[in-house]
């Protein structure tokens, strides 16, 4: 197969497109302090984090 101008263009443009995408994911994670920003970032850490502030929670109300 050949090898065209066009296609290095487009395959360029992808490759910009995703680092940007990544550049601003990273941008959001330092500027709001969190990893997890939204649900979809990285639903297994996402549930883990959701277990550990329910034990948080209720070693809390047993303080109580």
């Amino acid at each position: 197969m050949r090898v065209t101008q066009r296609m290095m263009v487009e395959q360029l443009r992808r490759n910009i497109n995703r680092n940007v995408e990544n550049l601003v994911n990273l941008q959001n994670q330092l500027s709001s302090g969190r990893r997890l920003t939204k649900p979809s970032d990285d639903p297994q850490a996402l549930s883990q984090a959701m277990k550990l502030k329910a034990s948080l929670d209720q070693g809390n109300q047993f303080l109580r």
